[in-house]
């Protein structure tokens, strides 16, 4: 499953909604060794990508909560419309390929308790369903909001960027889980 290439209001919230959805179905599945077994020593593991997403998402549900006119004289207000999801990922995209990495309050911790990341996952992904949806669908395009990376997005792309994370993130997760229980049975002769 992945995004459907959403643009308005209700297809981000939709999109969102499954994508919050699906990271929740997969790390509730996993147990005990599957949190912190990683393919290599510089990868992350599977608590290190949920903690990424948590510290990723939060925020950003925190600003789409933030009083407008607050985030205005923060972030200023764009002058032309948004890009559209597939631009913005490929942007993204490409930003990875030349070498970009998370840095910072983005990094996961070390040694997560599974369960306190589910939590916060739950908490974060509520949020941001509450936040957005007292977002206009014309308001979408009318404020800036900041990305560490990408420069200013508007609240749209930051929205489109946050559901494209997710699925980036939780394909790294997927990828983990099925190297983990994709092992060879070897056979005695």
């Amino acid at each position: 499953m992945q995004p459907n290439n959403p643009y308005t209001h209700a297809e981000l919230t939709t999109d969102f909604d499954r994508i919050a959805a699906a990271v929740s179905a997969h790390f509730n599945r996993l147990a005990g060794g599957q949190w912190t077994t990683s393919p290599a020593p510089d990868a992350w593991n599977a608590a290190e990508l949920l903690g990424h997403i948590v510290r990723t998402s939060a925020p950003v549900a925190k600003l789409l909560g933030t009083p407008r006119p607050v985030l205005r004289r923060m972030f200023g207000v764009p002058d032309g419309g948004s890009r559209q999801f597939d631009a913005l990922a490929a942007v993204y995209q490409s930003e990875l390929a030349g070498g970009a990495v998370a840095a910072g309050p983005f990094l996961p911790e070390k040694e997560a308790d599974p369960g306190e990341l589910l939590t916060q996952w739950e908490t974060a992904s509520h949020n941001f369903r509450e936040h957005l949806a007292a977002w206009d669908e014309g308001d979408l395009d009318r404020q800036y909001l900041p990305h560490p990376l990408l420069g200013s997005l508007t609240v749209r792309e930051m929205v489109m960027f946050t559901i494209h994370h997710c699925w980036h993130h939780l394909g790294d997760a997927k990828k983990l889980f099925a190297e983990q229980t994709n092992v060879a049975i070897i056979r005695p002769p």
